[in-house]
């Protein structure tokens, strides 16, 4: 008598895959974008002064949000008013980007965002807090409008094991 036995054999996962699935694989939810996010403000903290508040959110393949290890530097521009080109005024560096630990500290879970606290900004950027705290008094009328560029690069590893570097730009008018 002979008798039938299903059996199943093991395979690895994605023992089939070619190289670029294998390394897909590998990191899945690698970050593919990056937006400078638009809660992103000038603001008067009382701790730390004139600040600007930069929101960065990291998204993967699919479109999600998600955390990532690699280098961060976000890059201030002024618009001059006399019509001349874009000028770069200040950099912050944000070396915790790469520590796993201080890296998921600076992500909020409520935005899905790394949010920064940029400090030491150029006197310009100050003034433009200060106006429009003044405008918000009434204690001025609105003027003449000024805009400063900001663009965030971070440099990681894309979804198939390769560097990669992402960038994006955020226009803030008051």
């Amino acid at each position: 008598m002979l008798a039938f036995v299903p059996g199943c054999s093991l395979t690895r996962a994605g023992a089939d895959a070619g190289p670029s699935e294998m390394a897909a694989m590998r990191h899945p939810f690698a970050p593919t974008a990056i937006r400078i996010y638009p809660l992103t403000h000038l603001t008067r903290d009382r701790e730390h002064g004139d600040v600007i508040m930069c929101h960065i959110e990291l998204k993967d393949r699919w479109g999600d949000a998600v955390k990532a290890v690699g280098e961060l530097e976000v890059q201030l521009f002024s618009y001059p008013t006399d019509g001349s080109a874009l000028r770069q005024e200040a950099t912050w560096p944000v070396p915790e980007m790469m520590q796993p630990d201080v890296n998921s500290a600076l992500f909020d879970p409520a935005t899905r965002t790394y949010r920064l606290r940029l400090g030491r900004v150029p006197a310009w950027v100050r003034d433009m807090i200060s106006r429009r705290e003044a405008v918000e008094r009434g204690e001025t009328p609105q003027g003449q409008r000024r805009r400063l560029l900001l663009k965030a690069v971070f440099r990681t590893v894309d979804p198939q094991g390769r560097e990669s570097t992402l960038f994006d730009e955020f226009v803030i008018e008051q």
